[in-house]
């Protein structure tokens, strides 16, 4: 019988995590599908939004020690955001559709 390698998937937290950040965003207003949505080579939970040369992608670590984290890039900067709070994802992700850069704003 022959033998198949499983990958790791861990379906509790950071799923729950992303699963909750969705609803938030969905009631305050957020109406733009994620780009991409996938499983990166560290089983971590990676979804995407892109829009004219700007990006954001919002990385949940498979290990539940490790927080959520947000990269953000357009031609010009990139940066990656240790425990971002929920409206400061927001923030970015309108930023990504035409808004004001957070920086900004802050």
């Amino acid at each position: 019988m022959e033998q198949r390698s499983r990958k790791r998937v861990r379906v509790d937290a950071f799923l729950f995590l992303a699963h909750q950040l969705v609803l938030w965003l969905t009631d305050r207003g957020f109406r733009h599908d994620a780009t991409d949505v996938y499983i990166d080579q560290d089983d971590a939970l990676r979804m995407v939004w892109n829009s004219e040369g700007r990006n954001i992608e919002i990385v949940f670590p498979f290990l539940s020690e490790q927080p959520p984290y947000l990269y953000y890039s357009d031609p010009d900067r990139f940066d990656v955001i240790s425990d971002a709070p929920p409206l400061q994802i927001l923030a970015y992700l309108e930023w990504v559709y035409g808004g004001i850069h957070p920086s900004a704003i802050q």
